[in-house]
């Protein structure tokens, strides 16, 4: 993942979990504020599942 994402502020490993609650959003059909916080902030999910 490291070598194909583009720089930016938001760290590999905050990445991933921000990638996997996209994913638990997604899979569950539940509403952003379900995300589970051991998934990282739910915000900022939703907001790179939007853009």
């Amino acid at each position: 993942m490291e070598t194909v994402r583009p720089r930016g502020k938001t760290p590999p490993h905050d990445l991933q979990r921000t990638i996997a609650a996209i994913f638990w959003h997604h899979g569950n059909g539940a509403k952003w504020r379900s995300i589970p916080a051991e998934l990282g902030l739910r915000w900022r999910a939703a907001q790179l599942f939007i853009r």
